[in-house]
């Protein structure tokens, strides 16, 4: 046989017997629990921490769209430097993961209320205010990516954008927070 007929035969039995292990997985009653007790986790982070899920997406981003161009110049040992920083990367977001669900349950369980709340509350009392400065907030992230992106790291200016954009947006949301529980305190 040829180097091409191996390839498409190793090929074909890869899939063969990935969908074989699929649907061995499926059957599979630990798994299912699992899979359950995960997508519960990831509701109740979600509700607590909305963002996670782009801070999950943007770093992988940072890795595909700009890391190359970084290591670049030092050939085979920026190789080596972007296997280990991508496995050294799955370790810190399996554990910033493992820590932000404890930090959600632990919400959960005091009873504090999650930002779609807060974000309700706040709207009730002040609508016009709350829309303005998050349209402000969205113009200090894109300025402050704009100025990074003359770098020339389009995947750094998102993450510099989203890292502006966040704590920034939690500060504000709270403080809004605070003034709109005064006022229905004062309106009882």
């Amino acid at each position: 046989m040829m180097g091409n007929e191996i390839i498409a035969l190793a090929f074909v039995v890869f899939w063969v017997l990935m969908i074989v292990f699929i649907v061995f997985a499926s059957k599979n009653k630990k798994l299912k629990n699992l899979a359950k007790q995960n997508d519960k986790d990831q509701k109740l982070v979600e509700k607590h921490y909305p963002f996670l899920i782009v801070f999950n997406l943007l770093i992988p981003f940072f890795f595909i769209v700009d890391f190359p161009r970084l290591v670049h110049p030092y050939g085979l040992n920026g190789l080596y430097i972007l296997i280990i920083a991508v496995s050294l990367l799955g370790v810190i977001l399996w554990r910033v993961n493992k820590t932000i669900l404890e930090k959600a349950k632990q919400r959960e369980k005091a009873g504090q209320e999650h930002r779609e709340k807060k974000i309700k509350l706040i709207k009730r009392f002040y609508p016009r205010t709350f829309a303005m400065s998050q349209g402000a907030i969205g113009v200090l992230a894109a300025l402050f990516g704009v100025n990074y992106i003359n770098f020339g790291n389009i995947g750094s200016a998102f993450m510099c954008m989203f890292l502006a954009l966040v704590p920034a947006d939690n500060w504000l949301v709270q403080k809004f927070y605070d003034k709109a529980k005064e006022m229905e305190g004062r309106l009882k």
